[in-house]
């Protein structure tokens, strides 16, 4: 990755003397400064002088400055004065005396788990912070993990993929951006997310607890990439899968930062849980599961489906009894419940397959004595022949002439009013 030049050091920008330059990162360099009134050591971000006439970069440099000045928490550093009206463009930061995580890592050696765990969740606390504010890092490195004068840790750097975004448009790469702690998502093009940052979280814990990065072609891989309790015997099985669950593809990892930090929690608390315990739990997850499909399948199979001269209706209560049958065209009758007193015998109810098999039963019987009477057996053809017949003969059949209607009716007289008989 290359640095951009510094033209020439100044000896004091915006009141503030220049004691060294740190180095340069994207469109900005950063400096050791001393206010000279106080004597207070800062560091001071400062827009390159090449780029300060460009829109782009500008835009780049003060959503970088505002996004760190948004923030108001322990773990992230503080922004303590900006200066972005007019050039050169600058923002002041505490100063962080302890260095960074990068030079206290050794190579093929990792850190104790204890301390790490306790080290990261401060750090999830700030990035979890920067969330709930629309923020998001997006550039999660060891370089990035600075220690102040008693040894917290302090993230550094909110806000600054959009200036290396910026930066990217001159041809220009940041020194702190690499593929070993950024996102698959985010190395294709996709802007910072919550999610990304738990990836970058997770790589650099990874990191910390093995001496080495990881290795972006092995991390999607099942055996691709080793535990970090291979080469360190303070990590247990539940550390290692926390850290695996946070290498993860994006819609598999922890949502915020907030979940990563519980799971380290619960990690540290119980590293080893009980081998028998989580295998109860699997057992009741399969008994319930296999408990809700018996109870789907008997209500698919008593609720059945809505058939001719059969009423359904999945208003009506349960009744012992089962469903009752009506005719087509027939509807229930009102009849009241019988009492314990009634002589009543009351019937087992019949499923609807074996009632359709009574049904053919019976038919089947019918055929039977039919053809020991010698009467042959009707056919479904025969049928057919005898239905258009009968609908021939009932077209050809006289028709009545209809009815003339009187225009008054005829009133019938008795004997003895009609007169005598000539």
């Amino acid at each position: 990755m290359s640095q951009t030049e510094v033209a020439a050091r100044p000896e004091e920008i915006r009141g503030y003397h220049i004691a060294e330059q740190l180095g340069a990162f994207g469109l900005s360099a950063v400096f050791r400064a001393v206010e000279p009134g106080a004597g207070m050591t800062v560091a001071l971000r400062v827009l390159q002088q090449e780029f300060a006439g460009d829109p782009r970069a500008v835009a780049g440099f003060c959503h970088h400055a505002r996004s760190a000045a948004a923030l108001d928490h322990p773990g992230a550093a503080r922004v303590l004065d900006m200066y972005l009206d007019s050039p050169p463009y600058c923002f002041v930061m505490q100063w962080m005396s302890g260095g960074t995580l990068a030079e206290r890592l050794t190579p093929g050696s990792g850190l104790p788990a204890g301390e790490t765990v306790a080290m990261w969740m401060e750090l999830c606390a700030a990035v979890g912070h920067a969330h709930e504010r629309g923020v998001a890092h997006g550039d999660i490195t060891p370089y990035a993990i600075l220690f102040d004068d008693e040894g917290n840790p302090v993230l550094t750097g909110f806000g600054l993929s959009r200036e290396l975004e910026a930066a990217a448009a001159f041809g220009i790469d940041g020194v702190r951006r690499s593929a070993a702690y950024a996102p698959p998502e985010q190395l294709r093009g996709r802007a910072g997310s919550a999610r990304g940052d738990v990836y970058s979280l997770a790589a650099v814990l990874y990191e910390a607890l093995t001496g080495r990065p990881p290795v972006p072609e092995a991390v999607g891989r099942k055996r691709g990439l080793p535990p970090p309790s291979a080469t360190n015997s303070s990590v247990g099985p539940r550390l290692d899968a926390v850290v695996r669950r946070g290498l993860a593809p994006r819609w598999f990892r922890y949502a915020n930062a907030s979940k990563l930090s519980e799971a380290l929690f619960d990690a540290m608390t119980n590293p080893s849980p009980d081998v028998r315990s989580r295998r109860r739990v699997k057992r009741l997850i399969v008994a319930a599961m296999v408990a809700a499909s018996v109870v789907g399948v008997a209500g698919v199979y008593y609720s059945g489906s809505s058939k001719p001269g059969q009423m359904t209706s999945h208003t009506t209560p349960y009744s012992p009894l089962g469903p009752e049958v009506h005719a087509a065209g027939e509807t229930a009758a009102a009849d009241p419940p019988p009492s314990v007193s009634d002589d009543v015998s009351l019937a087992a109810p019949v499923a609807p397959a074996k009632r359709t098999a009574q049904r053919r039963t019976a038919a089947r019987g019918r055929t039977a004595e039919r053809m020991a009477r010698g009467a042959p057996e009707r056919s479904s053809q025969t049928h057919g022949a005898e239905r258009r017949s009968k609908a021939i003969r009932k077209s050809q059949a006289p028709t009545r002439p209809p009815v003339k209607a009187s225009a008054a009716p005829k009133v019938r007289q008795s004997p003895e009013s009609a007169g005598p008989a000539i």
